[in-house]
């Protein structure tokens, strides 16, 4: 899935087309759970009311906005184990024929993939995102990506048989929280919910990862909490 203009817009259009009331560029402290559903306070001192909730944000920030609540939540009994990190840098790099990606079994390279070829365009030299292994890229979570470009950059030169010097780094990044580490719950659960509270989880990490789990994961939540409030 490829979004031109970024995901999040892809997304915020369709609610706007389905006529939801969407709110941006705010940021949420916490959420408490009362005698009259929830309340949601923000940063800057106001607060909303809902009926139901559905938290879609890592573990970790699931859990500091659920605060004592999260103890007693099974998918965040270990919040801080359940997403590793990941170093991604991105390069300009020769075309390799017929090859699309490359997964790596040791190393400091999880994959790489030619991003221009994933946009449809062509060329001698293309966009490749490499992805460091999640080990690696644990161990090295504080360092910036930027010091780590050249190590990354090397070993996928060796693997495909190109000179380092012949890549020129495009930008580099680092996601704290980016796929399921030890601590994730079981896949196969997609999602948790507790529906007589109101409340749902879900996210990439409650579903083995990548994109197409986040979106299974918030349709499984979807469909759970859609029986209970009867609004299908």
């Amino acid at each position: 899935m490829i979004g031109p203009r970024g995901l999040n817009v892809w997304v915020r259009e369709r609610l706007a087309a389905g006529g939801f009331d969407i709110a941006t560029e705010r940021r949420v402290e916490r959420a408490v759970a009362d005698q009259n559903g929830w309340r949601i306070d923000y940063s800057n001192g106001e607060h909303d009311r809902a009926d139901v909730v559905i938290f879609t944000p890592p573990a970790v920030q699931t859990a500091a906005l659920l605060g004592p609540r999260a103890a007693d939540i099974p998918a965040l009994a270990d919040a801080g184990a359940a997403l590793a990190a990941c170093h991604s840098v991105v390069v300009r790099a020769p075309a390799l024929p017929e090859r699309q990606a490359i997964f790596f079994k040791s190393g400091r390279l999880s994959w790489v993939a030619d991003n221009t070829h994933k946009a449809g365009r062509d060329g001698d030299r293309h966009l490749w995102t490499l992805h460091a292994d999640a080990e690696f890229s644990d161990a090295h979570v504080d360092t910036p990506t930027a010091e780590l470009a050249d190590e990354l950059i090397a070993e996928f030169a060796a693997a495909t048989a190109q000179r380092a010097a012949d890549m020129e780094i495009v930008r580099t990044h680092r996601w704290r929280y980016a796929r399921p580490g030890r601590g994730a719950p079981d896949a196969d659960d997609l999602c948790w919910t507790h529906t007589a509270a109101g409340l749902a989880i879900a996210g990439d990490w409650l579903a083995g990862g990548r994109v197409e789990g986040a979106w299974l994961s918030g349709r499984e939540a979807a469909r759970h909490l859609i029986a209970a409030y009867a609004l299908g």
